[in-house]
């Protein structure tokens, strides 16, 4: 918070006419700070991803981490249920080694990514072709598949049923 006085205002009476100096009130401006991120944790204590805001926030070892057998990231089921629930809403892994950063909305990591369980706990795993280089990009793709969602077909129930028969 900072406190700034500014310089003596004239105080105007009428036409043309100044009244004597008046001092100003101090004008207090007062931005709120950010809220601190928050640590997210795996079972055993580690932390392994922050909330900052809306989006949950993972660094990680592209060679390591990324998964080769679909080209995919992967991020902790229970990580991910939890940032929801602190009102998360958006997805973003970087990746150390070359800087890039991959960004998806939880909406289309819930309607296009799977479960696994390769060793280390059950993961959401998203294949790379839906993750975005920009948070902007990542809600445009979100709002597409919102829009294709809405379409229904003939005999065939809406788009994006999950290939559902009826």
């Amino acid at each position: 918070m900072s406190v700034k006085n500014f310089a003596p205002r004239p105080a105007y009476q009428g036409a043309g006419q100044q009244a004597a100096a008046v001092n100003a009130p101090a004008v207090v401006h007062s931005t709120p700070a950010p809220a601190p991120a928050q640590l997210l944790r795996l079972p055993d204590g580690r932390a392994v991803a922050t909330l900052a805001g809306d989006t949950l926030v993972a660094h990680r070892r592209g060679s390591l981490h990324r998964l080769r057998r679909p080209p995919a990231w992967a991020i902790d089921a229970g990580v991910l249920a939890e940032a929801e629930r602190g009102g998360a809403s958006l997805a973003c892994i970087v990746d150390t080694e070359g800087g890039r950063e991959y960004w998806a909305t939880l909406a289309v990591l819930r309607r296009f990514g799977f479960l696994l369980n390769r060793g280390h706990g059950e993961q959401v795993a998203l294949p790379l072709n839906h993750w975005r280089p920009t948070r902007a990009e990542a809600l445009r793709l979100a709002e597409q598949v919102a829009a294709e969602a809405q379409l229904v077909l003939p005999g065939f129930g809406a788009a994006g049923e999950g290939g559902r028969w009826r």
